[in-house]
């Protein structure tokens, strides 16, 4: 029986942007990135003890598996996905995941800053990276799907 290891997220996220030379990512000490375009936002994977956390801006999650957060990176790099800050006195307090979906921005998750000011009034600041402006491989999932 065939006991390999799986791939890593990091090997499976550049490999598929092999087919986008125009993508630049940079790898140092096991987290590779991607910096924002102009109105986008800076993508990074990091795999630690089995377990890979994707960042897009202030927008983080975990993933157990490498499939997984390898999809979510490379849709984060296009115009399908963005980030929605929220700002309090110019400083990111927290940012909501959004996906496009039949037309209409649908939440996929959020990160939020517990201790902010309640009194600050609130701004949505939106991002979207276009670093792949065609679909991602065919083999790639949406953030949130199975």
């Amino acid at each position: 029986m065939d006991e390999r290891e799986p791939p890593a997220a990091i090997e499976l996220v550049k490999s598929a942007l092999k087919e986008y030379p125009e993508v630049q990512g940079e790898e140092v000490q096991g987290t590779f990135s991607v910096t924002a375009g102009p109105g986008g936002f800076n993508v990074s994977i990091q795999e630690s003890n089995g377990e890979q956390i994707v960042s897009a801006g202030f927008w983080h999650d975990h993933f157990d598996d490498a499939i997984a957060a390898s999809d979510c990176f490379l849709w984060l790099l296009t115009p399908l996905t963005r980030v929605v800050e929220k700002r309090k006195r110019g400083r990111t307090v927290g940012a909501r995941l959004e996906r496009l979906e039949n037309d209409e921005w649908v939440p996929m998750g959020s990160t939020s800053n517990l201790f902010q000011s309640p009194f600050a009034k609130a701004e949505d600041v939106v991002l979207q990276n276009r670093h792949i402006e065609r679909d991602p491989p065919d083999q790639v999932r949406g953030p949130g799907q199975p």
